[in-house]
């Protein structure tokens, strides 16, 4: 009998290119790299067929060298699959496919225990007159992209709100009409075009513009830009934790430097949160919030000044006061499950 890569808990597929052994991780809640099971072989092929056939696709109607063919996502079996080409171009010697599996199906915010005053503050900052700049925070397999994608489809629940997205690629389907009149658009676009596409959408009536991962200069000051004209702004950024993501930002903001971008990313910044993504028993995963805080929208905000001031180190001790606020326990694990 076979069986299908979709039904099984893992996170990562490894697929060297020039005869070495596939790898998966994750599988059964192991943080080892083991071997695919047998009976999961054919299917495993299948997948690695789709995304060549994409690959292929994509190098068809883009330049050889293009940075963006080795980003891209795959449907396969009800999935949608990141993949990464790591190691340059697919003919180098040692090239990869890492291909990453998200939580599927996506679950509900409640059934994670995600605190309900974090997810209450999230929803009224997207709801608010003044826009700004949420970050979403971790490093690689954190959980950043279901976080923003969960709270994003949670506006749309609950709110019955329109969210539009860009990434590159969207990678979780988030997209469609949701009870209550909300919903979710998502657009495949570069960060070299993201700023067109954020001046088209100016005029559209979206309460929320989901981004995708920060990860350019052309990026962040596309989001920064929006969220300084009164946007509500979701966007995930790589860092091991708050100030590590919040430095990013000003690095890749930083076309005039120092003070003036730090002032720029303070005006901009509506508050960011740090997740985390762990493995439990089961061969499931649990994705938590680890540290979070919200600006005020008032004069003096503390969280602004301390950006401001470039006093970053400031701000762990500063949002651990709002934890218990936000349903954080003071270690930085949820406390409302």
């Amino acid at each position: 009998m076979t069986a299908a890569l979709a039904s099984l808990h893992f996170t990562d597929l490894y697929f060297p290119i020039g005869g070495e052994a596939p790898r998966i991780k994750g599988l059964a809640a192991s943080p080892r790299y083991q071997a695919i099971p047998n009976d999961c072989q054919s299917d495993a092929g299948a997948l690695l067929a789709a995304l060549e056939a994409e690959f292929r696709r994509r190098s068809a109607s883009e330049p050889a060298d293009a940075v963006d063919q080795r980003f891209f996502a795959v449907e396969h079996q009800g999935v949608r699959y990141r993949v990464t080409l790591l190691g340059g171009r697919l003919g180098e010697r040692g090239a990869t496919w890492a291909i990453r599996k998200p939580l599927s199906p996506l679950p509900q915010l409640a059934a994670l225990g995600i605190p309900r005053g974090f997810v209450k503050r999230v929803l009224e900052f997207a709801a608010g007159s003044r826009g700004g700049l949420y970050l979403v925070v971790g490093p690689f397999g954190a959980g950043k992209t279901t976080m923003a994608s969960l709270l994003a489809r949670e506006l749309a629940i609950v709110r019955g709100q329109f969210v539009l997205g860009w990434s590159d690629p969207p990678e979780l389907a988030i997209d469609g009409d949701y009870p209550g009149g909300g919903w979710v658009r998502q657009y495949d676009r570069r960060d070299e075009e993201l700023a067109d596409a954020l001046y088209e959408a100016r005029r559209s009536s979206a309460d929320l513009f989901l981004i995708g991962e920060i990860r350019s200069p052309l990026g962040a000051a596309a989001a920064v830009q929006a969220a300084l004209n009164g946007r509500p702004v979701l966007a995930t950024i790589h860092g091991g934790d708050l100030v590590a993501g919040i430095t990013a930002l000003e690095t890749y903001a930083s076309v005039s430097g120092g003070e003036q971008t730090r002032t720029l990313v303070a005006e901009a910044l509506a508050g960011a949160a740090r997740t985390d993504l762990q493995f439990v028993r089961g061969g499931g995963r649990s994705l938590s919030v680890v540290d979070a805080f919200f600006c005020s929208e008032t004069s003096g905000c503390p969280f602004r000044d301390a950006i401001r001031r470039g006093s970053l180190e400031a701000l762990p001790r500063l949002s651990r006061q709002g934890h218990a606020r936000l349903g954080l326990g003071e270690s930085g694990l949820e406390g409302d499950r």
